[in-house]
C-alpha cells in the first residue's frame, strides 16, 4: 500500500482510538470525586432557600411559569409532586446522590438520579440559576456512562466504549464552553475596548469588595480583559497540544482563582477548575492523589495529637 493509500487508514485508527480506546479510569475517578463534593456543597447551600426558590408558597408558583416561559418545555418532578415534604424528600436525595457518585458507590445510577433530579429544580426555576447549574447538567449526564473502574479483559468492552465516549464528550463540552464564551465576548464592544473586567469588578452585586481603586490602573485593567477574551478563544485548540497543555490550564486555574476570589460565584469558578481533571495524564493524578492523602493524614494526625 503506497503512502496516499495509508492515510484513510490512519486517520480511522486515530478516529477510533480517540473516541472508542480513551478509557481513562484514574481521570473519571478523580474528576467524580471532586466534582460531586463540590455539588454537594453547592447544593447544600441552597436549602436555606429551598422553600422560598421551589415551593408552591414561595416567588414562583408553578400556575405563573407558563407565562413567563412559553418557548420551551420544561420537565421537572416538582410540577408532579408539590407538597413540601416530596420537595424536601427530592433536595434530601440529590445531596445523597451526589455523595454516593463522590464516592463511587453505584456510580452511574448515582449520578443518573442525580442528574434527574438536578434537571427538575432547574426546571422548577429557572431564574435562580446561573453559570454553575448550567454547567453540572452536562456533567452529570456524561457521568451516566463514564465508568471509573479499571478492566484487565475483554469482557466489558461495550462498557470501555461507552465510557471512553463519555470521557471524550466531557473534554470536548470543556472546550465548547471556553471557545463559546470566548466568541460570544468578540460581540460586546466592551471586551474589544479592553473594560469588561472594569464593568464586572464594579458591578456590587457580583463584586466582594470596593474595586473602584482598580480604576487607576487602565493599563491593568485592559490587559486583564484582552488576556481572558484571548484564553477563552484559544483554549479549545491549545488545551490538545501537549507541550502548551500545562500553561494553558494553569492559566485557566489563575484565572478562576481570580473569580472565586473577587466575584461572588466561588463555585462556578471551582467547578470549571474541577473539569481541568479530565486533561490530565494518568501520573499527574497519581501525584495529585498522593499529595491530597498526606495531606489528609498530615491534619487526622494533627487532630489525633
Amino acid at each position: 500500500m503506497n503512502r496516499a493509500g495509508k492515510w484513510p487508514h490512519t486517520w480511522g485508527l486515530a478516529w477510533s482510538r480517540f473516541w472508542f480506546f480513551s478509557h481513562s479510569p484514574k481521570q473519571i475517578r478523580f474528576f467524580r470525586t471532586v466534582f460531586g463534593l463540590l455539588l454537594f456543597g453547592y447544593f447544600i447551600s441552597r436549602s436555606w432557600d429551598l422553600e422560598l426558590f421551589y415551593s408552591e408558597k414561595g416567588i414562583l408558583p408553578l400556575s405563573v411559569i407558563p407565562e413567563l416561559i412559553t418557548s420551551q418545555k420544561l420537565y421537572s418532578l416538582l410540577g408532579y409532586f408539590t407538597s413540601t415534604t416530596m420537595l424536601w424528600v427530592f433536595h434530601v436525595s440529590l445531596l445523597v446522590s451526589l455523595l454516593t457518585m463522590a464516592f463511587g458507590i453505584f456510580p452511574k445510577t448515582s449520578a443518573f438520579i442525580a442528574s434527574v433530579l438536578h434537571i427538575s429544580f432547574l426546571h422548577r426555576n429557572m431564574a435562580v440559576a446561573y453559570g454553575v447549574d448550567a454547567i453540572s447538567t452536562y456533567f452529570l449526564v456524561y457521568l451516566c456512562f463514564a465508568d471509573g473502574t479499571t478492566y484487565v479483559d475483554s469482557t466489558k468492552t461495550i462498557r470501555i466504549f461507552l465510557s471512553s465516549v463519555a470521557f471524550r464528550f466531557a473534554q470536548i463540552q470543556v472546550c465548547i464552553i471556553y471557545g463559546y464564551s470566548g466568541l460570544m465576548k468578540l460581540e460586546g464592544p466592551h471586551w474589544w475596548r479592553g473594560e469588561a473586567v472594569w464593568d464586572v469588578l464594579t458591578n456590587h452585586q457580583l463584586a466582594r469588595w470596593d474595586f473602584s481603586w482598580i480604576g487607576a490602573f487602565p493599563v491593568l485593567i485592559a490587559l486583564s480583559t484582552y488576556a481572558t477574551m484571548i484564553w477563552e478563544v484559544y483554549f479549545p485548540i491549545l488545551v490538545w497540544l501537549k507541550p502548551l497543555r500545562r500553561f494553558t490550564l494553569w492559566g485557566g486555574v489563575m484565572l478562576h482563582l481570580g473569580i472565586g476570589v473577587a466575584l461572588n460565584i466561588p463555585y462556578f469558578a471551582a467547578v470549571m477548575i474541577s473539569t481541568y481533571i479530565l486533561f490530565l495524564d494518568s501520573e499527574e493524578i497519581d501525584r495529585l492523589t498522593l499529595k491530597k492523602v498526606k495531606v489528609i493524614r498530615s491534619v487526622t494526625d494533627e487532630l489525633i495529637v
